[in-house]
């Protein structure tokens, strides 16, 4: 702490000494150095320092609202993955893994919702496993399993479906639902299967060809 402080100072202390320099190179080339007093170029050295002082807050702060406004849907994958990971190896129970896994995808992704479903399997019945959104109508479920059976697509985007799959885009209208996922693995020795759905973005964006390859990730 104490190096890194000696540092900073330095580096201070040589910003002051080469805006002073330069401060008097200007005025002299303009015929004015010698109007400009000590006490003038005291001044002048010392908002250039405050002003280098501040400039890493007013930085963060610029950033933040840059961020706000045109970066909203950011994030790391690295991260994500990594709080995937961690929930598998932490979570035993199917229902509390689902349902963290669904609460970081969605928090990921900025989504307004999301939601499992899981088929049934030898030990348990189908079950519908949700992060802040309604259970799907049985009707409207079947409607729309049947319509995304046309498409082979691991990942299924509204925006971006082609117009032969107007049918399906169409479903996914109905129910509110933007992104669909088809979602296969292995949870403590067993076959699980399903899909993952998500509403629309927060922000209104829709997902983009890098949400589609980390969905895909999801689902194998």
């Amino acid at each position: 702490a104490v190096a890194r402080g000696i540092g900073y100072l330095s580096a201070l202390a040589t910003l002051g000494l080469l805006y002073g320099i330069l401060l008097f190179a200007i005025a002299n080339a303009l015929g004015k150095a010698s109007t400009l007093t000590v006490l003038d170029r005291v001044m002048f050295i010392s908002v250039a320092l405050i002003s280098a002082l501040a400039f890493p807050s007013t930085k963060r702060f610029f950033d933040r609202i840059t961020n706000r406004f045109f970066y909203r849907d950011a994030y790391d994958p690295q991260i994500f993955f990594n709080q995937i990971n961690t929930t598998l190896a932490e979570k035993n129970d199917i229902q509390e893994l689902v349902h963290t896994s669904l609460r970081i995808i969605a928090e990921t992704l900025r989504a307004e919702s999301a939601a499992s479903i899981i088929e049934k399997t030898k030990y348990k019945p189908r079950r519908f496993i949700a992060y802040n959104m309604p259970e799907l109508e049985r009707p409207d479920l079947l409607q729309l399993e049947k319509a995304i059976a046309a498409n082979e697509h691991t990942v299924i985007v509204a925006d971006y479906l082609d117009d032969k799959y107007d049918a399906i885009r169409s479903v996914m209208a109905d129910v509110d639902i933007a992104a669909i996922v088809r979602v296969g693995g292995i949870h403590a020795k067993r076959e699980v299967s399903g899909l993952l759905l998500l509403k629309a973005k927060k922000s209104g964006n829709p997902y983009t060809r890098g949400d589609i390859g980390l969905l895909e990730a999801v689902g194998k």
